[in-house]
């Protein structure tokens, strides 16, 4: 038997609390790195589709959220192969249950300003990213949201005919910039 010495003792632990760490980093993020760079993808490709030829906005947008939404299932199905969590399927209920809200909204409201529409839709999925930083206890998610929101305020009551333009920038810049940023730090960790 192989006797442990102060110094074996020592590094054990801090292998230990360094795995621990990767794991909780990782489970935390549960793809969302890659999530916000894909949804970052989406937002630069259906709002600048939408700016430079506003009469298939609806065509860049169906095209850009049925990759988003297929490219999301992808990443979902990837990271839990690798880590278990109750909280992820209770997630995927919130958003689609976010989305059916959504529309019924829309509904009731019946927008005909598309901008309107965007803005009014863009606002309720930065409540949701609120409501998952506060479930989640992720602080930085309640940042992300404020500064997106403050973004698509601006865009919509002072960018008039840039919105779309604006939101492709600042929106979609915002999502990618942060899921590299948080690739980046998974990669350093």
């Amino acid at each position: 038997m192989m006797e442990m010495t102060r110094e074996t003792a020592e590094q054990s632990l801090r292998d230990i609390e360094e795995a621990r760490r990767k794991t909780r980093f990782d489970a935390d993020w549960g793809g969302g790195d890659l999530m916000m760079i894909l949804w970052g993808a989406v937002w630069t490709f259906a709002f600048l589709g939408s700016h430079y030829d506003p009469e298939k906005a609806g065509i860049f947008w169906m095209i850009g959220d049925a990759l988003g939404v297929i490219g999301t299932w992808a990443i979902i199905y990837q990271v839990n192969q690798r880590v278990q969590s109750q909280e992820g399927q209770r997630i995927g209920i919130f958003w689609f249950l976010l989305f059916v809200f959504i529309f019924l909204e829309l509904a009731v409201m019946h927008p005909w300003d598309p901008i309107q529409m965007n803005a009014f839709i863009c606002l309720q999925v930065m409540l949701a990213i609120v409501v998952m930083g506060l479930w989640l206890e992720v602080m930085g998610m309640l940042l992300f949201a404020g500064v997106v929101t403050a973004f698509i305020l601006v865009g919509y009551f002072l960018m008039g005919s840039y919105y779309n333009l604006w939101m492709a920038c600042t929106g979609g810049g915002a999502f990618l910039g942060t899921g590299l940023y948080a690739r980046y730090r998974l990669r350093r960790s």
